[in-house]
């Protein structure tokens, strides 16, 4: 008897377990089902057709692909040789001429990049300091095809890297390169639709592109509205879902302006980001350098005065208030209207009872406030 009770106390443990686990699985996030099911397989032979399939790459005479090796970490090139070969395996397949050394080309050739002479081509990159995590760029008009793998050891462990299959857009300039070239309303609305792209191509699917800044958002030709904006480089998109988050680029993340208090529901989104990129193309990246510098004085002063025992939500209070004040001087030196600074102080703000406008909110201001379609 006692025996049988055993056998049915370990059978009722497995049975719940099972029952828990297929309704734990059918509440799952869309974008933690995604993850689930992708990463646990390396790149395949169908990951790399479809990639250069989105591209709109055809192999022909003179579609040369280069690759980079030099200056990778040992650790780094053992993990990522299997891949290279696989894919320059596929790519032979395919009637592409691969080749894995630098070659001499117009441009500077990076280590750990695909590289090719034509205009049609695929970039082949890995990036280190990102969270691995396996990532389909959604079909969208105002984001790039782009494909993220995680990157694992010879034994299978998750490195701390990135690899990405991408087209490659030479000689096509991102917002920042042409700041100067561009007038005001172009800037914006070049801005804009990289916001359309995360609001309704990333939003949707629980994930943020983490690396958010006007380096990232190529500027291409459009045949109603002169130009457009496609947000790109997304090896640091993220599952909003995660505990751990991804660094932004310095300049345009929080941490660095309100320090280690700042809280996760305020680094989870892309708001914040988009709210500096906003004051870069209204003024300039110039400008923008000089107000992060006398942000760093300011908050130096206020830590020095403040009491060492501070509570961390105090401290955030000092630092808002600091940062508004000069943000509104910065605001009337550079003619930035009201409802404008008003909106990018609270796209800004790192206290956790103020709530961050929505990116379709902020574009609607914009464009009423600067006349945009």
């Amino acid at each position: 008897m006692f025996l049988l009770k055993v056998l049915f106390r370990i059978f009722a443990d497995v049975f719940l377990s099972i029952l828990l686990d297929f309704f734990m699985l059918r509440i799952q996030t869309p974008s933690l089902l995604v993850e689930d099911a992708l990463s646990r397989s390396p790149v395949t032979d169908d990951d790399v057709r479809i990639a250069l399939e989105l591209s709109g790459v055809q192999p022909g005479v003179g579609e040369h692909l280069y690759y980079a090796p030099d200056g990778l970490s040992p650790e780094l090139a053992q993990a990522i040789t299997p891949m290279r070969q696989r894919v320059a395996s596929v790519l032979d397949n395919m009637g592409f001429s691969v080749l894995l050394a630098p070659q001499p080309d117009s441009r500077v050739v990076k280590p750990g990049v695909w590289y090719a002479l034509s205009d049609r081509d695929i970039v082949f990159k890995h990036t280190a300091g990102f969270s691995p995590f396996r990532f389909d760029v959604p079909d969208h008009p105002h984001l790039t095809a782009e494909r993220i793998f995680p990157l694992r050891d010879v034994n299978g462990k998750l490195l701390n890297q990135a690899l990405s299959i991408a087209p490659a857009m030479h000689d096509v300039p991102t917002l920042a390169d042409a700041h100067f070239e561009l007038p005001l309303r172009l800037r914006l609305r070049v801005l804009l639709d990289a916001m359309k792209g995360s609001s309704s191509g990333l939003s949707p699917l629980g994930v943020r592109h983490g690396d958010v800044k006007p380096d990232n958002v190529f500027v291409l030709p459009h045949s109603r509205q002169e130009v457009t904006g496609k947000l790109f480089d997304f090896e640091g998109v993220t599952p909003l879902s995660r505990d751990s988050l991804p660094v932004f680029s310095r300049l345009y993340s929080p941490s660095p302006y309100f320090g280690s208090h700042v809280p996760r529901l305020k680094l989870a989104g892309d708001t914040f980001s988009y709210g500096i990129s906003l004051l870069e193309v209204l003024t300039s990246d110039d400008n923008v350098i000089a107000l992060y510098k006398s942000w760093g004085k300011r908050r130096g002063v206020i830590e020095k005065f403040a009491p060492l025992d501070t509570p961390p939500l105090k401290m955030l209070e000092l630092y808002y208030r600091g940062f508004s004040r000069l943000l509104h001087d910065f605001c009337q030196q550079n003619r930035i209207s009201g409802r404008i600074e008003e909106m990018i102080l609270q796209m800004l703000d790192p206290r956790p009872e103020v709530t961050a406008p929505s990116l379709n909110s902020v574009i609607r201001i914009v464009q009423v406030e600067y006349r945009l379609p």
